[in-house]
């Protein structure tokens, strides 16, 4: 099943109020409207092998609805892009390590090589794009780590 029709299913009979994209999931802040009482979801679309979601929060305050849906606000909904599947794991989820401890998980991947990350904590080089979940560190044919988008986005062609 798409993302899109998991969607249709879960939000029938609700306003869709805003949408993001997550790279591999979507967020998604709905009010019920059939309801008598205010009702306001967040819903987290997330893939792991098929589509699956996750209400985030149920409630009638608006402003605890958008400060968790406020975590998610990255580009407007798409349905599209490279999906990065680690060799070594289950795992769907890049993250770019630079210098340092610093991290930032990559939600986007572009074929074009525009990517779209999360919290950017720091801004050193770039030392190896790795698997969120194992550690897996993506590597060019050289042996050498993978540190820039293009390569990235080559490595993913080729192991699809």
């Amino acid at each position: 099943m798409t993302l899109t029709e998991l969607r249709k299913q879960v939000e029938e009979d609700k306003n869709v109020c805003l949408a993001v994209q997550l790279g591999l999931g979507a967020a998604v802040i709905v009010d019920d409207a059939p309801a008598v009482e205010l009702e306001i979801q967040v819903i987290h679309y997330f893939k792991t092998g098929d589509w699956k979601y996750t209400i985030l929060y149920s409630g009638n305050d608006y402003v605890c609805a958008m400060d968790t849906f406020q975590k998610f606000v990255k580009r407007p909904l798409i349905d599209d892009g490279l999906e990065f599947t680690c060799p070594n794991c289950p795992s769907h989820r890049l993250e770019c390590c630079e210098d340092g401890q610093y991290v930032s998980e990559i939600f986007v991947i572009d074929e074009d090589g525009d990517f779209e990350y999360g919290d950017i904590a720091a801004h050193g080089e770039v030392e190896r794009i790795q698997c969120v979940r194992c550690g897996y560190i993506l590597k060019d044919k050289a042996g050498e780590n993978i540190i820039n988008n293009e390569d990235v986005v080559e490595w993913i062609k080729e192991m699809q």
